[in-house]
Formats: C-alpha cells, sequence, structure tokens
C-alpha cells in the first residue's frame, strides 16, 4: 500500500475530487492499492463522541430501523440530484448493514444510480473505546454484477488491517467513559450522514457526510508514484 502525506492527500482530494480546504481536516490516511479490489482507502480522523453499545442491534425493530435509513437514503440522493441537474437513486443494498462484533467494525454495501450509471458504494467503521472511525473504500474491479461475498471480502480486507492505538480499543472501555446516547444503529445513521430520530445531521459531520459516489478514468497523479483511478466525489447534504 502507498500512504500520502497530509499535504498530498489534501491536494489529491481538491484537484481530483474537489473537495475544499475545509473538507481536508478530516482526513486521518488516504491509502493507495492497499488490498485487491481496492483502490483507495480515505480514513477519517476518529469521531469521539463515545463508547457505542452494540444492545439495540440486537432488537426486533432493527430491520425496520435500516428500512428507514434507507428511506433516508433515497432521499438524499434525491436531494443531490437535484443540486446537480442529474438523476441520482439510491438503488439496493448489495450488503445489507453487517456489525462483526468480535472485530467491533460494521460495514455495507449498496448500489446507486447517477444518471442511468450503476455504481456501487461501500462505507464501513470501526469501533473503538471514544467512538468510532469511519471508512471510505472506493472498489476497483466490483461491478452491480459482482457477487455479495466479494464486496464483503474486499470491506473486511480493509478494516482488518487497522489497529486502535494502545488502550484505545472497543475492549478497553470502562465504567465512567462516555457513552453514545443513540446506540449502534445511531452510529450507522452517522455513517449514512442521515438524521436519525431526533439527532441532527450535523452529528454524522466529516467525510461521510459528503460522500456520495466515486466515478472512475484512468489518472496519472503527479503527486504519487502510481497510477491512481480519477474519482468525481459529490457532496452529501449534511
Amino acid at each position: 500500500a502507498s500512504q500520502l502525506g497530509d499535504e498530498g492527500a489534501c491536494k489529491l482530494v481538491k484537484e481530483l475530487w474537489g473537495w475544499t480546504d475545509e473538507s481536508c481536516k478530516y482526513i486521518d490516511k488516504l491509502l493507495v492499492s492497499t488490498a485487491p479490489n481496492v483502490d483507495t482507502v480515505v480514513i477519517e480522523t476518529p469521531q469521539k463522541i463515545g463508547y457505542v453499545e452494540y444492545d439495540d442491534w440486537y432488537k426486533d425493530n432493527k430491520d425496520e430501523d435500516i428500512a428507514e435509513l434507507a428511506e433516508g437514503y433515497k432521499e438524499l440522493y434525491e436531494e443531490q440530484g437535484q443540486r446537480k441537474n442529474a438523476e441520482m437513486k439510491w438503488l439496493n443494498w448489495i450488503v445489507y448493514p453487517t456489525l462483526v462484533e468480535d472485530k467491533n467494525y460494521m460495514y455495507y454495501a449498496y448500489l446507486m444510480s447517477d444518471d442511468g450509471q450503476v455504481v456501487p458504494v461501500i462505507e464501513s467503521m470501526v469501533y473503538d473505546r471514544n467512538g468510532y472511525v469511519k471508512f471510505a473504500i472506493v472498489p476497483q474491479n466490483l461491478t452491480a454484477s459482482s457477487p455479495e461475498s466479494e464486496f464483503k471480502n474486499t470491506a473486511e480486507s480493509v478494516l482488518d488491517i487497522y489497529t486502535s492505538d494502545s488502550g484505545q480499543g472497543y475492549q478497553d472501555f470502562t465504567q465512567g467513559d462516555k457513552i453514545y446516547q443513540y446506540g449502534v444503529i445511531g452510529s450507522l445513521a452517522a455513517l449514512s450522514g442521515i438524521a436519525w430520530k431526533g439527532k441532527s445531521k450535523a452529528a454524522a459531520a466529516g467525510i461521510f457526510g459528503m460522500i456520495l459516489v466515486f466515478a472512475k478514468k484512468l489518472w496519472w497523479l503527479i503527486f504519487i508514484p502510481v497510477i491512481a483511478l480519477f474519482k468525481r466525489l459529490f457532496g452529501k447534504k449534511d
């Protein structure tokens, strides 16, 4: 894998994805070619909102909550399409939201359409003692027809390489630590950039509050010694 420094990462996202200087402060690391089927990974600065408990993942109404999040996605894409004068739609889950409790991470994948071009999107986060860290995984060689297992393997191949700082892992929680009041479903909404049961969209701030779709072309990057895939990034309303 190749890692860009702060200046190189900011230059990439500004020149190729149209981000602003304000966006750059949310980038912790930007990695290239970390694993098979992975083009680029953007790791956001940690969200220290409190320890996320998993209890509500096992409630009977979890699927209803996730269906509500899907409706939120549809609204966000419709709004985004109106801003860019295009038809944008959330289509369906490729990988249903998945909590891997023994490894303390969450991920999902879905298909969206941008003026008829169907694009797969992978979103994910790793939980730690203080909250979570969000990952934007830009796939390559994966399409709408790729099997679910390939998307799962791609997400997990990235998340498995991340290690929390010593004493800051999810398992290091101590009584008295701050607890996130919206639970794991609320954190899933934050990953999506969607308001959740009284929690404003501002609580979902950061890079993932702006990511919708990556479209790709081959492009020479003059500031890193690789050929990277050119991506257009469209901001999610936050």
